[in-house]
């Protein structure tokens, strides 16, 4: 879902709001922005020990972000999208790779291997996302724009569907616990 990463400062000088150093200062607010948010939604997540409904809502932050962006010209609206899907992505993926190794198998060598798979699972988008952006589509990228909400909203199923699959697996293991009388130590939802 951060692919526009690599083009966004063609993007930001495709609005014409004056020479290339305006645009490349101009890219730096939503930036700064996703930074922050990042910061914010992960010290939230911590604090309420829960992954599935922040990564969601940010991912439908940057779905909102895109869809502007696709749905006008207006150069306003464009740079202000800009804010919420860079925040939206940025967000949602520093969440995604701490849950994901959180919620993996047991033991530290199932999680070590995990974490190294969804690491490279997640760089994959890297490799792919430029060839959503060709040149001729500059610069609105429509097409790119499209495959992003695509993306971001097959992550938001995906985070649906591991919230529920981990529910009901934590439900499992308090059944467990009170068999046993262990201590009952669930998955983050």
């Amino acid at each position: 879902s951060y692919g526009f990463n690599n083009f966004f400062p063609t993007m930001v000088n495709g609005f014409g709001l004056g020479s290339r150093t305006t645009a490349l200062l101009l890219t730096a607010p939503p930036y700064v922005l996703g930074t922050a948010m990042s910061f914010f939604v992960a010290w939230s997540s911590d604090r309420r020990r829960e992954r599935g409904f922040h990564i969601m809502a940010n991912l439908c932050c940057s779905i909102t972000g895109f869809i502007i962006t696709v749905a006008t010209t207006n150069t306003a609206a464009r740079y202000t999208s800009a804010f919420l899907y860079t925040s939206g992505s940025f967000s949602a993926n520093a969440l995604v790779y701490t849950w994901a190794v959180s919620s993996l198998g047991q033991t530290p060598e199932k999680r070590a291997a995990g974490g190294a798979i969804v690491n490279i699972c997640g760089h994959i988008g890297n490799v792919i996302s430029p060839y959503f952006f060709p040149d001729r589509d500059a610069p609105r990228y429509t097409m790119a724009m499209i495959l992003q909400i695509v993306f971001a909203g097959l992550a938001f199923t995906m985070a649906a569907i591991s919230k529920m699959y981990l529910r009901k697996q934590n439900s499992k293991l308090r059944e467990l616990a009170n068999a046993d009388g262990r201590q009952f130590n669930p998955f983050t939802l």
